[in-house]
């Protein structure tokens, strides 16, 4: 900048004389005369010259600075040395410009000489220098830039592969999930089918021998009779693990949150556990905190599920000696009530080692236990999971041929108001005297029986073999509820159930499914079909009638609780 202002004076000064004469006046220094220079030259130009070597020494100067702090700041830069030879040189320039310009007071022509002399020697080495290793830097720099280009494009390249390959991995992932998710579905169905073909045979031997204990019996027939009951119950019991289980797995299995009596448990589990002691020299006995409220407050079923998995268990194991199922209540916190179970046994107990794996599925203590006393192998890592589930944790204890104690806290809220219950009502039910019931139901068997147990309660009964007999025989006659089997041949209960829906003269008609399919989407699609509401097969009786009787007595109040829950 200084430079361009300093030309453009000179040119202002030449190519107008009249200002001269000002400039002249304000750079007059006759006096100070420089030695040697020519007598015509004036102030002006004097001044001139010191101007242009002032900024070439500054400048001269000021690059190999920039030079020296860029080397420090790149250590690694190859030709550094080559940099601080370019710096002294220019060092040299600019000094010999300095001394110029003093030489125009005091007469140091010999050490101009001499230092004019160095610069040129110092020029020449530097451009002989240069010669050699500028061709080198430009070739470095060349090799840096295709490294740099190459890396970039195998950077690209990379990048390009990575995203391919997530693609692929994407959708290999994609096409796992789908098989995943397709074999996920063809378990349900198998499930769903093994469920339905398995309880509809179950159904049959419970109801016929239901109907069997009601007649005239000699005691040892009654006995056969209640062994058959037992069996068949703890085959269901088997059944209703591998499902469960299924359930845990998948992260379906929704737990309720119901009041309920814990001495109805205890009436269960006595009633079911008791039948499993004959033939052998064990006391089964339950001992319950008096402590403990009454009324609780969560899934009793699955409560009693745990239980009777652990007591069968236990009676299972022990030959001789006791089983003792102990409930104590250890405090409230927050309106619940925090209470420990414990199945004691005095059995052949087990080892640490086996200990280790008990709570696995499909696993037992050893193999000699499946052949000995029998199981799937899946009632204690279901317990575990159901506890795990109701915000508990199961543990055991145990000793070889001393016993074992299985044992899980669990807290339970406790309801405001006791809830009311009806009286129990074994085999009576008013509601269903003379009470008028379509049967949908394929099964032969079963529909042979099903007519003489609901005549014990005073109802009347059809059968039809399929949907399409429903509907005719309700074209017919006038009925006042229908069960309904959901698989059935030429149209099942779910389309059968439409149907009906459709027309109104059907739409205060209590429709109630009765399936050996109890998984919760089997429940829901009755719902969404039309249905009210749902019996598991193998039918509990007892407990078809009650709902039977509901919604006959009381439609429009059962409708409104289902709409509330």
């Amino acid at each position: 900048m200084l430079g361009f202002i300093v030309c453009t004076l000179s040119l202002t000064i030449i190519s107008k004389p009249n200002k001269m004469q000002i400039l002249t006046t304000l750079f007059d220094i006759t006096s100070l005369m420089p030695h040697g220079y020519c007598l015509i030259w004036n102030s002006v130009l004097l001044w001139l010259h010191v101007i242009s070597d002032v900024l070439i020494v500054l400048s001269y100067y000021s690059i190999p600075f920039i030079i020296l702090f860029y080397v420090r700041k790149h250590k690694d830069f190859p030709f550094d040395r080559l940099l601080l030879m370019l710096s002294a040189f220019i060092i040299a320039c600019g000094t010999t410009h300095l001394v110029s310009i003093i030489t125009i007071w005091i007469p140091l022509y010999w050490l101009e000489g001499l230092l004019k002399l160095l610069t040129g020697l110092l020029s020449v080495i530097t451009a002989i220098t240069m010669y050699f290793i500028v061709p080198k830097v430009l070739a470095e720099m060349g090799r840096k830039l295709f490294l740099e280009e190459k890396l970039a494009m195998q950077a690209s390249t990379m990048q390009e592969n990575l995203i391919k390959e997530v693609e692929l991995r994407t959708k290999s992932l994609q096409l796992l999930t789908e098989q995943a998710q397709g074999d996920l579905q063809v378990k349900r169905t198998f499930l769903s089918n093994m469920s339905h073909e398995i309880r509809t045979p179950i159904n049959a031997i419970i109801s016929i021998n239901y109907l069997a204990l009601k007649t005239d019996l000699t005691e040892q027939q009654h006995n056969y009779l209640t062994k058959i009951d037992s069996s068949a119950k703890w085959l269901l019991g088997v059944l209703d693990d591998i499902l469960n289980y299924s359930k845990l797995e998948s992260g379906k299995l929704v737990l309720e949150h119901n009041d309920f009596e814990l001495s109805l448990i205890i009436t269960f589990l006595t009633d079911v556990a008791s039948p499993l002691l004959k033939d052998k020299l064990v006391l089964l006995s339950f001992d319950i905190d008096p402590e403990v409220p009454a009324v609780l407050k969560g899934d009793s079923l699955r409560l009693g599920q745990v239980l009777l998995n652990l007591l069968t268990n236990a009676i299972k194991f022990t030959h001789e000696g006791s089983v003792t199922l102990k409930v104590k209540l250890l405090g409230y916190e927050a309106q619940q009530a925090r209470l420990s179970f414990s199945v004691i046994d005095t059995g052949i107990g087990l080892s640490l080692e086996q200990q280790t794996h008990l709570f696995k599925a499909y696993n037992q203590a050893d193999n000699s236990t499946t052949r000995l006393y029998g199981g799937t192998g899946l009632g204690l890592a279901i317990c575990e999971e159901l506890v795990l589930a109701m915000g508990g944790s199961i543990i055991v204890e145990s000793q070889v041929d001393i016993g074992s104690c299985f044992s899980f806290i669990i807290s339970f809220e406790i309801p405001v108001l006791l809830p009311k219950t009806e009286p129990l009502r074994l085999y009576q039910y008013p509601g269903l005297k003379n009470a008028k019931i379509l049967v949908a139901e394929d099964n032969l068997v079963i529909s042979e029986f099903i007519p003489d147990i609901m005549a014990y309660e005073g109802m009347r009964v059809d059968i039809a073999r399929d949907g399409s007999e429903v509907l005719a025989l309700l074209e017919l006659n006038k009925y006042d509820a229908v069960l309904m089997d959901c698989q059935m041949p030429v149209m099942d209960g779910f389309e059968t159930a439409r149907r009906i829906r459709t027309d109104l003269r059907f739409d205060k008609l209590p429709i109630i499914a009765m399936t050996g399919n109890v998984f919760d989407q089997e429940r829901e699609r009755c719902f969404e079909s039309g249905m009210n509401d749902f019996i598991s097969k193998p039918v509990a009786w007892d407990d078809a009638f009650l709902t039977l009787e509901r919604w006959i007595t009381d439609f429009e109040g059962q409708v409104k609780q289902q709409n509330i829950r």
